[in-house]
């Protein structure tokens, strides 16, 4: 079965449920609605942004969680601010991941 992790319900081909496939049937649907799927998803806004704390300090602010991000294991505050641009910079484009960060599948085999 491929299941639709955005609406928890076994996914659909137009009106064709994906029930009582291989495995392999399963996974490589799966993998292609993947694809598909993360083209056609919009851009999203940045998650990570350089922000100036009160002590006139920059740190990169995880805007999801509104935490200051992590970089192995460590808080990425105090930073000079051209530095903090870049490290937003790189973990928005996917360079660097940040701790806690994951992309999330839209389908998965059940």
């Amino acid at each position: 079965m491929v299941y639709d992790l955005l609406s928890d319900y076994p996914a659909r081909i137009p009106d064709i449920l994906l029930l009582g496939l291989t495995r392999e049937e399963a996974e490589r649907l799966a993998g292609r609605a993947n694809e598909i799927l993360s083209v056609l998803q919009p851009k999203a806004p940045p998650r990570f942004a350089a922000m100036q704390d009160p002590c006139d300090d920059w740190l990169v602010c995880d805007l999801v969680l509104d935490l200051p991000a992590e970089l192995e294991d460590l808080l990425l505050i105090g930073l000079p601010r051209s530095e903090a641009e870049h490290l937003a910079g790189l973990a928005n484009a996917g360079i660097i991941r940040p701790a806690g960060y994951s992309s999330v599948p839209f389908a998965s085999v059940a």
